[in-house]
């Protein structure tokens, strides 16, 4: 058993001219990484599927699917009195990326990056001015949060920016 380079190909595991032995192979579906092969085994033994994550563009690679049933990277499982095609499971992912707070005194801004959908992202509280403008939540795809709080990161590239509360001006 190793691990073996794939690019958008099928990896089978070698020397299946044994009669009775059953073995995996991996379909990439257009991912790019690792994959763990076994060596051909018999039927009701253990064997460990492919931990390795493959790379695709917009995706996280979450696990593995023959079409009946879903497993998870590296599960162990009971090999069927077949051979088994695997291919990878996908979970779409989005941008979520913050406005600079450079412009605003802080050293560092937000990590943007990629999250996936249904996931909780937790808006912190800062004491941070604008001008005379002061500091009053968060505007995440436009709509306020306020801050201490979270947000369910929907099914879209999000972007959160600052809201900022302007100063009341009381005529007598």
């Amino acid at each position: 058993a190793g691990a073996e380079e794939v690019s958008d190909t099928a990896v089978t595991a070698l020397d299946t001219e044994k009669q009775d032995l059953f073995s995996i192979t991996y379909i990439t579906d257009g991912g790019s990484g690792k994959i763990d092969y076994a060596e051909p085994c018999e039927a009701g033994e253990t064997v460990k599927l492919s931990v390795w994550a493959l790379r695709k563009d917009g995706y996280s690679h979450i696990g593995w699917t023959d079409g009946e049933h879903e497993y998870t990277r590296g599960q162990k499982i009971k090999m069927p009195e077949k051979n088994l095609t695997l291919m990878p499971l996908w979970k779409k992912i989005y941008t979520l990326s913050f406005e600079d707070l450079t412009q605003y005194g802080y050293s560092s801004s937000l990590p943007s990056g990629t999250v996936s959908p249904g996931e909780q992202v937790y808006l912190p509280n800062y004491a941070m001015f604008n001008g005379n403008s002061r500091f009053n939540g968060w505007l995440v795809n436009g709509v306020h949060h306020d801050p201490l709080s979270y947000f369910t990161m929907p099914e879209e590239d999000t972007y959160v920016c600052v809201d900022w509360l302007d100063p009341i001006n009381f005529v007598y």
